[in-house]
């Protein structure tokens, strides 16, 4: 197969080097930079448009921003764990990256008006992940935990993972370890399928202490009979472990969990901080990753705003960490789909300065009309976005601020089109809320447009 020289002109929006062959093709290079002159070999060629893959041969002369990863199985450059893709770029490079994935985002989006998108970085590169979802695997006949290759559904051993609490480093290896002394049936497709250990996730506070979740295959319909003696022998094997729960899962696809979990033992949930706000998070529930990061978006948000409003509405709130260092006056609601995240938010808001109300609330086809006006309205959305019928209520009201916080610039900036007519950016910048990797968190503050 031909082998050709270039020099690598741009990133890609997916972290990998790129340059423009003789054709006009976009020629994508994992683990190359800008400035960097290379050999590569193709490996696919688009039928659709004008895009070509291919995987370097040598880089013949080195970016200033290249740097060697810390972690041994990173991709694309040392391993094959694709869980950091972007760890032999600089934190420079990383930022500029991610400042640009949202202005085109915006721009992609005819939000024309944005011409620049402040960057902040994380206070911490690594260490700072809080928890993470392990998929259970057999490797040369033993059973691991790791995660999976790019675009494969071949597991990578996770050893010593950089990005994660050290808590949680320690605990994969006593895991991994008990795994094979007690025998622990690994779920494999077309083998052991019956009471067999899919996942495992740990979740570590910032004191130090951990949770542990386990997912499994039922045994006919019943908890398989080896998940009680492997949650005690974790607890006894790991003194920072604090609690173990479990939840089964028949499902033929890839989901991590479709049922809520249960404890075997101990604490269902850890205290952990975002700056000043106390929360209480579990192993198997949504948590911002990054803790500090989450807090300074939080309190950037607050002081956007520059007063605190009487009335505050907290749609897709999680536990209520956002509205509740916001502050409001008088009163804050909050709407979460997850009961368990409601039933944390109201635990954890009692001694609240104001008075708080917190409902379960399917947002994608429920709106609070029974609650009071709002002056300030805060949304966190998952990936896909805000739902058609937030945006539609949102459009509608003419008097309120909305503070949006996204994990995905894309869906971000659909809904700020939709919205455009009625509400304009006043303040935007995006944050490094997992260094690393391809992920960027955006905060946007809305106001309603001028009536003209």
């Amino acid at each position: 197969m031909a082998i050709y020289t270039g020099c690598v002109e741009f990133l890609t929006p997916e972290g990998d080097g790129a340059l423009k062959d003789v054709r006009g093709c976009v020629v994508s290079i994992p683990g190359t930079l800008p400035g960097e002159n290379v050999t590569y070999r193709v490996e696919h060629v688009s039928p659709h448009d004008k895009r070509v893959w291919a995987s370097c041969c040598e880089v013949l002369s080195q970016s200033r921003e290249r740097r060697d990863p810390p972690c041994r199985s990173a991709y694309p450059t040392r391993g094959l764990c694709g869980g950091c893709p972007l760890m032999h770029l600089s934190d420079k490079l990383q930022g500029e990256l991610k400042q640009k994935i949202v202005l085109d985002a915006l721009h992609n989006a005819k939000i024309n008006y944005i011409h620049e998108v402040p960057f902040m970085p994380s206070p911490v590169t690594l260490g700072y992940r809080n928890r993470t979802d392990l998929v259970a695997g057999i490797v040369k006949g033993r059973p691991i935990l790791g995660s999976y290759e790019p675009r494969t559904h071949q597991i990578v051993i996770t050893r010593v993972c950089p990005i994660l609490r050290s808590p949680i480093t320690q605990a994969i290896e006593v895991c991994t370890n008990l795994m094979q002394t007690q025998r622990i049936p690994v779920y494999e497709f077309g083998r052991n399928m019956k009471g067999a250990l899919r996942y495992v996730s740990f979740f570590a506070n910032d004191a130090g202490d951990l949770l542990m979740d386990i997912v499994t295959s039922s045994d006919a319909g019943q908890t398989p009979a080896w998940v009680n003696p492997f949650a005690f022998a974790m607890k006894n094997a790991f003194v920072l472990l604090k609690g173990v729960s479990y939840s089964l899962n028949d499902s033929a696809n890839n989901a991590i969990r479709v049922a809520p979990s249960k404890n075997v033992w101990g604490e269902a949930t850890l205290v952990e901080h975002y700056g000043s706000i106390e929360t209480r998070l579990s192993a198997s529930g949504f948590t911002q990753l990054n803790s500090d990061m989450a807090a300074h978006i939080y309190r950037l948000g607050r002081e956007w705003l520059g007063y605190r409003p009487d009335v505050l509405w907290d749609l897709y709130c999680g536990t209520g960490c956002f509205g509740r260092m916001v502050a409001p006056l008088k009163h804050l609601f909050g709407a979460e789909f997850n009961a368990r995240a409601i039933e944390i938010a109201k635990n954890v808001s009692q001694n609240d300065a104001f008075n708080t109300s917190f409902e379960v609330m399917d947002l994608e086809n429920q709106w609070p009309e029974h609650w009071p006006e709002p002056n300030v309205i805060l949304v966190d959305p998952p990936r896909k976005g805000l739902s058609q019928c937030v945006l539609e209520h949102l459009a509608k009201l003419q008097h309120t601020t909305i503070l949006y916080m996204s994990c995905y610039p894309t869906s971000f900036a659909k809904n700020i089109a939709y919205l455009d007519p009625h509400y304009e950016i006043e303040k935007i910048a995006a944050f490094d809320m997992m260094p690393q990797t391809r992920h960027v968190e955006v905060l946007a503050l809305l106001k309603p447009r001028r009536v003209k």
